[in-house]
């Protein structure tokens, strides 16, 4: 599972920007603002992915459950996470620009003079959605509430550093309290999750929800 997943990484997701020169050098060059446009969408749309990939079912009536395996989810990414606008490093002009979701064009950026590097911004990866596998393990229903792992180990992908997530979740049923003609059962989540890409991403958040399935 993890070769698969490093590959999907590096391969789907970054593979117009592999080349001899690191990923932290290639955007460092364009400072902290461009790197943040351009890489922002991706992060946003990996962080979506795993938040809907928590559970299954808000059925959690008492008694062993366990899985382990992989969540697979798909996200879609809409037109404004294509491309950002940046100022030119040269005059200052605005510019529109791919983000690593974008078109597969290099723009070139405006006023850069004869000879200068960088000359042109970076090309996208025109992608339309995000597929993602992520290992994932729950456990439950102990009282009406299980327990859920998200985890990937630490792994180097290539010009990218180390990439590892950590996320743990709890669910705990809301029809326990309820009469039990509900036609559905409904249940409250709760979820932590840390996700880190060499220098260029670390980030933290907590997901709140409810659910509820037939």
């Amino acid at each position: 599972m993890k070769k698969i997943f490093t590959i999907c990484f590096s391969l789907i997701l970054f593979s117009s920007l592999v080349n001899a020169q690191s990923i932290e050098e290639k955007l460092q060059k364009f400072g902290e603002s461009y790197a943040k446009g351009y890489l922002g969408p991706m992060f946003d749309a990996f962080g979506a992915s795993l938040n809907s990939g928590w559970y299954s079912s808000a059925n959690l009536d008492d008694g062993l459950s366990l899985f382990v395996g992989a969540k697979l989810m798909y996200l879609p990414i809409p037109d404004e996470g294509k491309k950002f606008s940046i100022a030119s490093l040269y005059d200052g002009v605005v510019q529109d620009v791919p983000t690593a979701f974008g078109e597969e064009v290099e723009i070139p950026i405006h006023g850069a003079p004869t000879g200068a590097s960088p000359d042109k911004y970076p090309k996208g990866m025109n992608l339309g959605f995000v597929p993602m596998a992520m290992p994932h393990i729950s456990i439950g229903n102990m009282y009406g509430t299980r327990v859920m792992i998200l985890y990937f180990p630490k792994t180097n992908v290539g010009d990218f550093g180390d990439f590892e997530m950590l996320g743990l979740g709890a669910q705990h049923s809301v029809s326990r309290y309820l009469p039990s003609e509900l036609p559905v059962d409904l249940a409250g989540m709760i979820a932590y999750q840390n996700l880190k890409l060499g220098t260029f991403f670390d980030a933290t958040a907590f997901t709140f929800g409810a659910q509820a399935s037939k």
